[in-house]
């Protein structure tokens, strides 16, 4: 159909998720997000984070790999999301005008390594990244 299908996974650390509900709570106005079952969910978040990997394996393809963007910083996510959205669509592009894609690579689209290993390190390395990241890959 011509479509390019782009899946982004936003990865928060357990300590960043319990440090926004607690913000939630202090404020009135989102204070109603907050849920009893959010709570339940945090309380079992090794367990969310395992599903998640599984998730993330069974359903990345080569044509739709999953992105995992590390979200503790919600500024360096929404820059990582668009730096991929347009590597992807560039990408795109080029494939159907019969060029080489650009050599640029969404973050979590290695395709060599098995799928359950490669979500573990796609959320390993989101966890790792540092906004500082995001001023090296515009510069190179």
């Amino acid at each position: 159909d011509g479509q390019v299908l782009i899946k982004f996974w936003l990865h928060i650390s357990k300590k960043e998720q319990k440090k926004r509900f607690r913000a939630f709570l202090r404020d009135p106005l989102l204070r109603w997000k907050i849920t009893r079952e959010y709570k339940r969910h945090h309380r079992q978040y090794r367990k969310w984070r395992v599903a998640v990997e599984d998730m993330l394996a069974k359903t990345s393809t080569a044509y739709a790999p999953w992105t995992v963007i590390e979200a503790n910083d919600l500024r360096w996510a929404r820059v990582r999301v668009f730096q991929t959205l347009v590597g992807r669509i560039e990408a795109e592009l080029s494939r159907r005008k019969g060029a080489a894609a650009p050599a640029r690579r969404a973050a979590g689209e290695t395709a060599t390594l098995p799928a359950k290993k490669l979500a573990r390190r796609a959320l390993a390395v989101a966890a790792e990244e540092k906004p500082q990241a995001v001023a090296a890959a515009a510069s190179g």
